[in-house]
C-alpha cells in the first residue's frame, strides 16, 4: 500500500479529540485503522482512555494498523471487567504477535477455576472462556515459553483448547513438534 500523508493522519487523529459525535469518533478510529496509521497509535489510546466506548474500535485499529507496539495499549484490558472486552484485547495481542503479551496472558491462563472460599465459591473474577481467549492469543504468538502449557493442556476434554494447543506448537516452527502436529491433522 501506498504511505499517507501525515498531515492526514494527523487530521484525522485530531478529530478524536474534537468531536463531539461518537459516530464521528469512531469513524476517525476506523479510518486510521485503515490507513495503518502507525503514527497515531498513542492518539487512538488516548481516545480509547477518553471513550470507554470506543475500546473496542481501537483494538479492531491495532490490529489493522498491524504494529506489535500497540500491545502494550492492550495489556491492561486483559483483566477488564467485560470477558468480551478482556477477550478481544488478548487476541489483539495475539493477533500481533506481541512478545510483550506472553507473560500477562500466562498469568491469565493460570488464574485457574473458581476459588472456594470460607463463606462459598469465588466467581465473579473467573470465566473460563476468558482463560481460552488467553490460550488462544498464546497460540497465534507462538512463543516457546508457552511450549509447558501447550503440551500439558494438549488432551484436554474442550477442542477449542486442544486446537489452541496444537495451533501454538505448530506456529513455534521447532521440528521436534512436527509429526505431533502433523499427525493431529495440522
Amino acid at each position: 500500500y501506498d504511505p499517507v500523508d501525515p498531515q492526514v493522519t494527523t487530521a484525522i487523529s485530531g478529530l478524536l479529540k474534537i468531536e463531539a459525535d461518537r459516530g464521528n469518533r469512531v469513524a476517525a478510529v476506523r479510518a486510521l485503522g485503515a490507513l495503518r496509521a502507525t503514527s497515531e497509535i498513542d492518539a487512538l489510546a488516548d481516545a480509547m482512555g477518553a471513550d470507554d466506548k470506543l475500546r473496542s474500535d481501537v483494538l479492531d485499529a491495532y490490529v489493522r494498523i498491524g504494529d506489535t507496539s500497540a500491545a502494550r495499549y492492550a495489556i491492561p484490558l486483559f483483566e477488564s471487567q467485560s470477558d468480551d472486552l478482556a477477550a478481544q484485547a488478548m487476541l489483539t495481542g495475539g493477533r500481533l504477535r506481541a512478545a510483550d503479551c506472553v507473560e500477562p496472558l500466562q498469568k491469565v491462563y493460570a488464574t485457574g477455576g473458581p476459588k472456594k472460599g470460607v463463606v462459598g465459591t469465588v466467581t465473579s473474577v473467573f470465566s473460563p472462556e476468558r482463560r481460552k481467549a488467553a490460550l488462544k492469543a498464546l497460540a497465534l504468538i507462538g512463543d516457546p515459553r508457552s511450549e509447558s502449557m501447550f503440551l500439558s493442556e494438549l488432551y484436554d476434554k474442550d477442542p477449542d483448547v486442544r486446537q489452541a494447543c496444537y495451533d501454538g506448537l505448530a506456529r513455534m516452527a521447532d521440528p521436534k513438534f512436527l509429526a505431533l502436529v502433523t499427525r493431529n491433522g495440522q
